[in-house]
């Protein structure tokens, strides 16, 4: 069953924002090409799966500043019956998200368009973990992808840094977050929102080497306690993001 088969269309006049082509020293440009990987589905509307083979063939966009094209073999970000319409992919500098993009052409001549954010949980050069989900999850899609053909290599986190799980998690009312750094380095650690939002900064500055820890006590940046649910802390430096979900239980 074609996923987007399920999915209502909103027709729109669609304006393309130019969007940022850096990605923490990784110009757009560097996604050009092949990636392999797998990916997971959870839906209450459509058969779930997990571990399914993905490929991402990402290319030049043709002056369309700030995108670039893709195909795929995942039905759940491209869909091969719409032969007609333009897929493109770009990364939101605000949101710190990946972005899947159809844009086309209806019978009637409007053009519409249809997005999906992802989450970054990892990302550098060569490896792309990306998560989407719903408002109330009914629908969380996850991808793992690298341009080495024989699938991810989970050393080339490991050798920029190490954000650790939380603990407690679930937690109420604060939970620790630790970080190694195998050198010193400009460093931002967010809490966002399982919609990708901002919630609190905990950290933006030069860490040194080594392992430190952060707590966060369930607040916003303007100190005011936030609602239970899922929510995401991302690590982000020069060298690359990688991002981990929690708990906060009330």
């Amino acid at each position: 069953m074609n996923i987007f088969r399920l999915k209502k269309i909103i027709l729109a006049t669609f304006t393309i924002v130019s969007i940022t082509s850096q990605v923490f020293g990784v110009e757009l440009n560097q996604f050009i090409g092949t990636w392999t990987g797998t990916e997971s589905l959870s839906s209450d509307f459509v058969d779930n799966y997990s571990n399914k083979p993905i490929s991402i063939d990402i290319s030049d966009a043709e002056n369309r500043e700030g995108f670039l094209s893709f195909l795929s073999s995942s039905e759940f970000i491209f869909n091969e019956d719409l032969i007609w319409a333009i897929h493109y992919f770009t990364y939101d500098k605000e949101t710190h998200q990946i972005i899947f993009y159809k844009c086309f052409i209806t019978p009637l001549g409007l053009l519409g368009n249809h997005e999906l954010r992802y989450n970054i949980l990892e990302i550098n050069e060569n490896l792309m973990v990306l998560d989407y989900s719903t408002q109330d999850n009914d629908t969380v899609h996850q991808i793992r992808v690298s341009r080495d053909a024989l699938g991810v290599d989970s050393k080339s986190i490991a050798s920029i840094f190490k954000l650790s799980q939380n603990s407690p998690n679930p937690f109420n009312p604060e939970t620790a977050i630790q970080v190694n750094l195998p050198q010193d380095e400009f460093i931002q650690l967010e809490i966002l929102d399982i919609s990708g939002r901002i919630v609190n900064q905990l950290v933006k500055g030069i860490q040194s080497e080594g392992i430190h820890s952060f707590r966060w006590n369930g607040t916003n940046a303007s100190g005011k306690s936030v609602s239970a649910g899922t929510y995401i802390y991302r690590l982000s430096s020069e060298s690359g993001i990688e991002s981990k979900k929690m708990i906060l239980l009330k």
